[in-house]
């Protein structure tokens, strides 16, 4: 979001601006679009209604934008004012419709939060985890894929979201991973010393290490009282997005929704 500062009203205005903006002006790149002085636009950033091109400067680059006397959510009034804006951020006039490409599924809606590694064990440990639901594929990893796994996490690498299915706590196992089980399954393998890294295994580990990795955050979600076709939607949408899973794969799991439905799923989707 670029910054806007307020204008003075005297010659010196324009040079203030320069130096102000010397650096988005270097990265802002060439402009797509150009309004003229007196065309209606709206800021991108801020909640500043319909405001007016004061002024066009640097070839379209930066704009000088007259903001309305207009009031803040208390209702207290907030002077006319002009205001610097990089090009990106000034746009057209949003039109008045209905129309949206928001279609939010509420019940396969995923809240992410960050949890520790040593909380992913717990689930597996302590409440029990179901590694092969039968949507899932077979573990697949080679040992390298494995020591990769470790190399991102001790270069503090993003590794990905882990969603999980709460099952409750009367059966076998209080949950089933639904997305990333390949990696679960490898950071379990590699705390019980099932293989080694750089020629040690976890045991071998320094005191630090050790607690770095069991301190590691995650991105973690979990579907609570889903129903079969739920779950099968849910991992149908996470695993169609890039090169996680085989085309045979995702045909399985869609024929189990099939099943599950008695439709597509794209047809259901709408599609």
């Amino acid at each position: 979001m670029a910054r806007t500062k307020k204008t003075t009203k005297n010659a010196g205005v324009k040079v203030d601006y320069k130096l102000q903006y010397a650096e988005d002006l270097i990265n802002c790149g060439e402009p797509n679009r150009l309004f003229n002085v007196g065309d209606r636009i709206q800021i991108s950033s801020g909640n500043l209604g319909e405001t007016t091109v004061k002024e066009v400067l640097e070839d379209g680059k930066i704009y000088l934008i007259h903001c309305p006397e207009s009031t803040n959510g208390r209702g207290e009034p907030i002077p006319a004012t002009d205001k610097y804006f990089m090009w990106y951020e000034v746009r057209k006039v949003a039109p008045v419709t209905t129309e949206s490409f928001i279609t939010a599924d509420p019940d396969l809606h995923l809240s992410y939060s960050q949890r520790e590694i040593d909380g992913l064990l717990t689930i597996i440990y302590h409440f029990g985890c179901d590694f092969s639901p039968e949507y899932q594929r077979e573990f697949v990893w080679t040992l390298e894929d494995k020591q990769a796994l470790i190399v991102s996490i001790f270069k503090g690498i993003d590794i990905g979201k882990f969603v999980f299915v709460h099952l409750g706590y009367t059966g076998r196992y209080g949950y089933e991973i639904l997305d990333g089980k390949q990696r679960l399954k490898t950071i379990q393998e590699f705390f019980e010393d099932r293989f080694p890294y750089k020629g040690k295994y976890y045991s071998d580990l320094s005191t630090r290490d050790r607690r770095y990795l069991s301190m590691y955050n995650v991105s973690y979600a979990e579907l609570r009282d889903a129903t079969r076709e739920q779950k099968l939607r849910t991992f149908i949408a996470l695993n169609t997005r890039g090169r996680v899973l085989n085309n045979d794969q995702i045909e399985y799991a869609k024929q189990l929704y099939k099943e599950e439905t008695g439709c597509n799923f794209e047809k259901k989707r709408g599609g």
